[in-house]
């Protein structure tokens, strides 16, 4: 995701939804902030955040995503249910996803917390 001048991140990410999915999307809460190495050996800052779709309707850019499905957050700890990247991280994100472990968007910036 690339964060343009004078975008903030909340901007930034609802922006990023509705180009990758066609959808608009109302950002509630935010899991953390992942620092990990990818798997193709690349220094990875990762803002994962939690919303709901207000609008739009599902619309895939055809060279760079390759499907799509809904699912629970528990099925992405089924060993093989999906080919992931970087499993590490995704599934330490879902262990907060399930066990509720949010924080509030306020932490990123308290005058944007009634745009979102």
């Amino acid at each position: 995701m690339e964060v343009f001048q004078r975008e903030d991140i909340l901007e930034a990410a609802r922006r990023e939804a509705k180009e990758e999915t066609g959808y608009d999307v109302k950002l509630t809460a935010t899991t953390g902030i992942y620092n990990f190495m990818s798997s193709t050996n690349h220094q990875v800052i990762l803002f994962h955040f939690i919303g709901e779709i207000i609008g739009g309707s599902l619309q895939l850019e055809p060279t760079e995503i390759i499907d799509s499905k809904w699912i629970t957050p528990a099925d992405l700890l089924i060993p093989d249910f999906l080919e992931l990247r970087d499993k590490e991280v995704i599934q330490r994100i879902t262990q907060n996803l399930i066990s509720q472990k949010e924080y509030s968007l306020s932490l990123f910036n308290s005058s944007l917390e009634n745009m979102v």
